[in-house]
């Protein structure tokens, strides 16, 4: 299992390269490009998670909805997640063990979290569904970012990982 500290690092790592270089994406003008936000922040992840041996056999993937052979479901709705930490793995009925890291951003122009929050205590629960390892949820201001993390459906407190 990989350490949350890391992940934690190499994800902070991921924004600040991103507000250095595409901060452009969060100007006024331009609210309402969370997904292309979400993209870059994956690409320097990737390229950060790439000088790891330990993210070998994982897979970053950005909107992606499927689950084995199925769709993410939450309470009967299908959900995409912003960007997940995973292990693609399709014909096994119990991969949750794969599930690495979920992450939900929101713009600054958007304030409607509560969704977000839900969906990570949810997907982070360990004797749920998708168990995933960590979740974590950033809100992209202009000039900087807040983060918040979930662990085993409940919120955690940076310390904690």
């Amino acid at each position: 299992m990989l350490s949350d500290k890391l992940l934690n690092h190499l994800l902070k790592h991921a924004i600040q390269k991103f507000y250095e270089k595409d901060g452009i994406l969060l100007e006024n003008n331009l609210k309402g490009m969370e997904r292309s936000c979400v993209f870059r922040i994956g690409i320097y992840l990737q390229q950060l998670m790439d000088c790891y041996i330990e993210f070998d056999g994982l897979n970053l993937d950005c909107e992606y909805n499927k689950s084995n052979s199925g769709r993410k479901i939450l309470e009967g709705e299908p959900v995409i997640p912003d960007l997940i930490l995973h292990k693609r793995n399709l014909n096994n009925p119990i991969a949750n063990d794969n599930n690495t890291m979920i992450v939900e951003f929101k713009g600054h122009w958007n304030h409607n979290e509560d969704n977000d929050y839900n969906k990570l205590r949810k997907f982070t629960l360990l004797s749920g569904e998708y168990g995933y390892q960590l979740g974590v949820f950033i809100r992209l201001n202009a000039n900087n970012y807040e983060i918040k993390y979930f662990k085993d459906g409940q919120e955690a407190a940076e310390n904690d990982l």
